[in-house]
């Protein structure tokens, strides 16, 4: 499945063929999102509240659905 928005975030190129498997980019923008807030020692961390882990997951994506939105500008 090609996506053109969201393409994979490391195709494997051959000679006649481009293979999407792995994550996609969306995905790789999000996980580097959330290293960004985990590690930013002035955003508090998630407690064990699974509430918690949800906003802060939720927001990795929205971080990266605005960056794969500005890469069509």
């Amino acid at each position: 499945m090609k996506n053109t928005n969201n393409p994979s975030a490391f195709p494997i190129v051959g000679a006649n063929t481009v293979r999407s498997e792995g994550m996609t980019l969306r995905d790789y923008f999000a996980a580097k999102a959330m290293q960004a807030m985990i590690g930013n020692p002035n955003i508090q961390g998630p407690d064990d509240s699974s509430k918690d882990f949800d906003l802060f997951s939720k927001r990795a994506y929205r971080y990266s659905d605005a960056m794969l939105k500005n890469r069509e500008l």
